[in-house]
C-alpha cells in the first residue's frame, strides 16, 4: 500500500525492488490504475518518479 498526498495527486511507495537486468538500462512495469466514476472521460496519463531525479510518463490511459 502507498501513501496518498493530501491533494490526492501523488501516491508514494517505498521499499520497492526494481530488478533491472544488469545488461539493460530499462525495465518495463505494468501498473494497475482505476478512476473514480466522476472522472472526465478521455485520454490522460500518469508520471512515475523513481527517486528524486528520474521521472517517466506512462503510455496513454483512456478513461471511458
Amino acid at each position: 500500500m502507498g501513501s496518498l498526498s493530501a491533494d490526492g495527486q501523488t501516491l508514494t511507495f517505498t521499499g520497492i525492488d526494481l530488478p533491472i537486468p544488469s545488461d539493460q538500462d530499462v525495465a518495463n512495469l505494468w501498473v494497475c490504475v482505476s478512476a473514480d466514476p466522476t472522472t472526465p472521460q478521455g485520454p490522460t496519463g500518469v508520471d512515475f518518479a523513481v527517486g528524486p531525479y528520474m521521472t517517466s510518463p506512462s503510455t496513454t490511459i483512456n478513461i471511458t
